[in-house]
């Protein structure tokens, strides 16, 4: 199986520190239109759909991690008894398959990080949206992370393009990215992706930036 209990109680409203970040720099409200672009499990758009009664686009370009949002996205449905406002398309986030502006949100975890210019999908992010994006990567200050970061990268240097870009980025550097991806009210904030409290800078495993183009 694809996911667990703990995952559906996310997707219920569970108490979740990527989610809570997010809202707390954005709120969706009923008739917004969100989309998180490079979805992987889907987890975290579903989680925030649900949560915020809002519309979502869920957009991967790999096939089978579509497939495993369908099947988590069709679990959350048959213990609400409902149908959610949640498309799931295929897409490529470098060429994303929107017009301009057309969501409220545009966000992702984990993704940009994975590109050798990750001003490339950023613009894309921008492009599709009216106003807010937000993007959360790993810390590069954690010096673990990156330690483990740095041996994906050698492993798989030359066969997987995925995994041999994974970069880290300090929060000045991810904010750095928004500003030239032309955002405004650029704005940034350490998150905790464990249950154990942080103990610093150092110890959060994630940094997010949040712009504007308003």
């Amino acid at each position: 199986m694809d996911f667990d209990v703990n995952d559906i109680l996310m997707a219920l409203g569970a108490p979740n520190d990527i989610t809570d970040a997010i809202l707390t720099k954005y709120e969706p409200y009923r008739e917004s239109l969100i989309l998180e672009a490079g979805a992987g499990t889907g987890k975290l758009g579903i989680n925030l759909a649900v949560t915020s009664r809002c519309m979502a686009v869920l957009v991967d370009n790999d096939k089978e991690q579509l497939a495993r949002i369908q099947r988590y996205l069709g679990a959350v449905e048959a213990l609400l008894a409902a149908r959610l406002p949640i498309i799931v398309k295929e897409g490529d986030l470098e060429a994303l398959p929107f017009n301009d502006g057309i969501f409220d949100m545009v966000f992702n975890e984990g993704v940009i990080e994975h590109f050798p210019d990750p001003l490339v999908p950023l613009k894309e992010m921008v492009r599709v949206s009216s106003d807010y994006v937000i993007c959360i990567v790993p810390n590069a200050m954690n010096l673990e992370q990156a330690r483990q970061a740095k041996e994906q990268m050698e492993k798989h240097a030359g066969t997987d393009r995925w995994e041999a870009f994974e970069k880290p980025m300090t929060l000045e550097e991810l904010q750095g990215h928004f500003v030239k991806a032309g955002l405004k009210e650029v704005s940034g904030a350490f998150v905790w992706a464990n249950p154990s409290p942080p103990q610093g800078d150092y110890n959060y495993r994630l940094v997010l930036a949040v712009g504007r183009k308003a």
